[in-house]
């Protein structure tokens, strides 16, 4: 990290805590912030598997994250450059995604992209990435059971919450735990019982197998590039 890069962390950091201080509307990001938080969500087809993921980020990794997205260097940040940030760590996710049936890997083909920057504390902003993916299954779910599994394995090195949901379409599902609904409401409401013990999720493992009276499989869609979401 170079000197300037270091001071304006610093000053970041320094903002964010005089916030914290002063009354004011727009409260700090209630897990922290550097706090890199994430939500996955799984939707089991016969075929395929459809995955959600969100990427909520704290004051300070944000103000990281906008210093490289300002290309043109005006200090601010533009919707063309917003977008093509959040493609790019779309894009970058993949590598961190383990995605296996019946311990054959699985390939995951990046679809829309979307960036948010929601109010945060210090007259910084906080960030929300969202993300779409299509991962082909590589045999079609029939009446035997396959096992799924799934990690994520990055930003290793942040404090954050943590979340897996997994629900069935045309499958019925075997979750070993895992819920079908977020506690956090894809990270929007964390539960103020669970703010000093963060979930913490980060893999998971699914018996699945095909739901008699459910819908037959439609077609996988064609891979493509990651679009934003208007």
């Amino acid at each position: 990290m170079g000197r300037r890069c270091g001071l304006r962390l610093l000053a970041a950091a320094l903002a964010v805590s005089a916030g914290a201080l002063l009354p004011a509307t727009v409260a700090a990001h209630p897990l922290g912030n550097f706090t890199i938080n994430h939500y996955a969500g799984l939707t089991i087809a016969p075929d395929r598997i459809d995955l959600d993921v969100i990427i909520d980020m704290a004051e300070i990794p944000t103000f990281q994250e906008r210093q490289k997205m300002d290309g043109d260097g005006d200090g601010s940040i533009a919707d063309d450059e917003a977008s093509s940030w959040a493609a790019g760590a779309c894009s970058g996710l993949i590598k961190h995604f383990i995605l296996e049936q019946d311990n054959v890997s699985l390939a995951t083909v990046s679809g829309a992209s979307a960036i948010a920057f929601p109010a945060g504390a210090g007259g910084l902003s906080t960030l929300r990435l969202e993300c779409a993916y299509t991962i082909p299954l590589a045999r079609q779910i029939d009446e035997r059971s396959s096992s799924l599994s799934f990690a994520d394995t990055s930003y290793l090195d942040r404090l954050g919450w943590r979340e897996i949901v997994a629900t069935g379409q045309g499958t019925l599902l075997d979750t070993h735990g895992l819920p079908a609904t977020s506690s956090s409401q894809k990270l929007t409401s964390y539960p103020a019982a669970l703010i000093a013990t963060p979930l913490d999720v980060r893999s998971a493992t699914i018996d699945v197998r095909l739901d008699p009276a459910g819908p037959r499989p439609t077609p996988t869609p064609a891979a493509g590039a990651i679009g934003a979401i208007a």
